[in-house]
């Protein structure tokens, strides 16, 4: 589940897109979180399934939302 560290994430004023899929080919979040490291300023806002990421002004938050199968 998504740590509290990032529960107050986005602001009402942050312009905010998501991508939802539905397909996610497994490991993907894990190797994005690996190659992108260095992007995660404060390790309690990483876990197993998403990260925080940030750089300059930017910030995104990745994770995959596990569901039971199509509609959930």
């Amino acid at each position: 589940s998504t740590p509290n560290a990032v529960q107050d994430w986005p602001q009402p004023d942050d312009l905010v897109l998501t991508y939802q899929y539905d397909f996610l080919p497994k490991g993907l979040i894990s190797r994005l979180i690996c190659r992108m490291n260095r992007f995660v300023r404060q390790p309690n806002r990483s876990w197993r399934s998403g990260a925080f990421f940030e750089h300059g002004q930017s910030e995104l938050l990745a994770r995959a939302r596990l569901t039971d199968g199509p509609g959930d």
